[in-house]
């Protein structure tokens, strides 16, 4: 190990190109790829797609769930015609999920339970 002047950066560079190496062999195991191909990063590089616009940018199915202060109710982003709105569920029942709002184009960027749970600001 150096502690002189000038080897931190080829330090990072070295960091850096271990960790593109890392992505680039998980990311051919996820797709299926035999070790050969995930070993090279060149060749593996050139056998991977781009992930599409439209799955790396969609609203998640379900997000920011958080259980209510009295551990009863559980409220969560899930998308209803397609825009996220806040849905709350009893937190033994969650198949009876109700919306709490109906937002058409943008949702909030967050909510919270009130300290007492009967209300969720936005």
């Amino acid at each position: 190990m150096h502690f002189g002047i000038g080897r931190p950066s080829l330090h990072r560079r070295n960091k850096r190109a271990a960790m593109f190496l890392a992505v680039i062999v998980c990311v051919g195991a996820a797709l299926g790829l035999p070790l050969e191909a995930r070993t090279n990063a060149a060749d593996t590089a050139r056998l991977v797609d781009l992930v599409p616009r439209s799955v790396l940018f969609r609203s998640p199915t379900y997000s920011e769930m958080q259980i209510s202060p009295d551990g009863k109710q559980l409220a969560y982003f899930h998308p209803l015609n397609g825009v996220l709105n806040i849905w709350v569920a009893p937190i033994d029942d969650l198949a009876s999920a109700v919306a709490i709002t109906r937002f058409d184009t943008r949702p909030p960027d967050s909510f919270q339970w009130s300290a007492d749970g009967r209300f969720i600001l936005i």
